[in-house]
């Protein structure tokens, strides 16, 4: 359960950071 939700996690802060990454760059 711990290593899933800490997948989960991950995966959510990756996806974020991408979003985020191109965000500043556009802007």
């Amino acid at each position: 359960m711990r290593i899933c939700s800490f997948k989960k996690q991950n995966k959510n802060t990756r996806l974020s950071s991408n979003m985020r990454i191109p965000s500043k760059v556009s802007n």
